[in-house]
């Protein structure tokens, strides 16, 4: 299953992270509307609101606010140095961050069916809102990234645990 609603953007643009500890080097690795690959020499909390400044390949530069959704500690073979890969959720950017993200190729997938647990009286025409919800497999490290709509934040956790099971614990929500 692809859980990713937009094409990627492979690239190798410098970069800095600025976050609550201070600012670090890093260069981004790939791009796409909703999120950025970031490779760091840093260690960030997950969670942690960022700004990334660059500058495009025309020389515009750039800042985005993102969300650290998840990170990677990778290994360099050379010099033997631990280093991480940032996978980090757009918050926030620019137009011009807008014009060089390529723009979503694969349709959005459906939303699951509403959830029996729904109130019967709730109101047909409440609006639905979008939510992105990242849960963890409870016996194991496998994490995902659902993408679902529901009238609210409550309503998004329960369609995500009907949709999976029991075998996965909701870790964030975040309206999209």
């Amino acid at each position: 299953m692809e859980r990713r609603k937009s094409s990627r953007l492979r690239c190798r643009l410098p970069c800095e992270v600025l976050g609550s500890r201070g600012r670090a080097s890093g260069t981004i690795l790939d791009l796409s509307e909703g999120g950025l690959s970031v490779h760091t020499g840093s260690e960030i909390e997950q969670g942690e609101s960022l700004s990334i400044r660059f500058q495009t390949p025309e020389g515009e530069p750039i800042e985005v606010e993102a969300l650290l959704w998840h990170s990677r500690r990778v290994r360099n073979r050379a010099s033997g140095e631990d280093a991480w890969v940032l996978g980090l959720m757009v918050s926030n950017a620019p137009a011009a961050y807008s014009r060089l993200a390529p723009r979503a190729q694969a349709p959005h997938p459906e939303p699951p069916s509403p959830s029996p647990m729904s109130d019967p009286g709730q109101a047909e025409d409440e609006a639905l809102v979008g939510f992105r919800i990242r849960v963890k497999q409870c016996a194991g490290p496998r994490t995902r990234l659902l993408s679902l709509s529901a009238t609210s934040e409550e309503e998004a956790r329960t369609l995500a645990v009907t949709h999976l099971g029991n075998d996965w614990e909701v870790l964030e929500v975040l309206v999209v």
